[in-house]
């Protein structure tokens, strides 16, 4: 496998007013231009974006957020077989991540504090954990596994993988799911201090529901999809139709 290395030397630019904004850009192109490709980010402090586009290359933007320090940022990737790996440092200062990737794309995504984590407009295999912060996804197809411990998730399929299980889990947030009307699913909800609401009914869980699983089925029978909340809601839609 040919792995390709990408060290860029960091671009300082100016604000209007008094501090200075550090960014720095860079572009990756890919081994295999027609075929799907991954992501990985191991991020420490900052948010990060992911939105697919009608392109070849991975397009990344990292900004060091203002009042976070004189330190320019150093951005790197390396890429082998279409498959990309991201990192910017400094790891205490706060650099959010703005990031283009072609639209069959998969990721894998973990962040550590200080900002959410989006991603839109993307067929894949999404795995994506925030420690502190949201998890909003939209205009999805394909597949999911998430979990947030300080954080609302928030899920807008277009389509789903057929036949893959899938897990939603967050401790002190929401969860709000949006699966396509001709869907079929399997349900296995938990929500220890919140309530699970769907389409059709809204059930407030009793006293003992804490060690309670709750069971539903969208359609005709398929994959499980587990959705966990400790401190939050769920709430399970799916699409109007016309």
């Amino acid at each position: 496998m040919k792995v390709t290395t990408y060290v860029f030397p960091i671009l300082l630019t100016f604000s209007l007013g008094s501090q200075n904004n550090h960014t720095e850009q860079i572009t990756i192109p890919l081994s295999n231009r027609n075929e799907p490709g991954h992501l990985t980010i191991n991020h420490h402090k900052g948010s990060i974006h992911v939105a697919g586009y009608h392109g070849t290359s991975v397009i990344v933007k990292a900004t060091m957020r203002l009042g976070t320090g004189e330190e320019s940022i150093n951005l790197g990737a390396v890429e082998g077989n279409n498959h990309v790996v991201i990192n910017a440092t400094p790891r205490h200062r706060t650099i959010d991540l703005d990031i283009k990737v072609p639209y069959r794309f998969s990721l894998r995504l973990k962040n550590d504090d200080s900002g959410n984590i989006t991603a839109e407009n993307l067929s894949g295999e999404l795995e994506i954990s925030n420690i502190n912060g949201d998890i909003s996804l939209q205009d999805i197809s394909g597949a999911a596994m998430l979990d947030t411990i300080d954080g609302d998730i928030t899920v807008q399929f277009r389509d789903i993988a057929r036949g893959v299980p899938m897990a939603f889990s967050s401790v002190e947030g929401n969860i709000n799911i949006t699966f396509p009307r001709d869907v079929n699913v399997l349900t296995k909800a938990r929500a220890d201090s919140g309530y699970i609401l769907n389409d059709f009914t809204q059930t407030k869980k009793q006293e003992v529901a804490g060690s309670t699983w709750s069971y539903g089925k969208l359609n005709d029978s398929g994959p499980e999809m587990l959705m966990r909340s400790f401190l939050g809601n769920i709430h399970i839609r799916c699409e109007q139709g016309e």
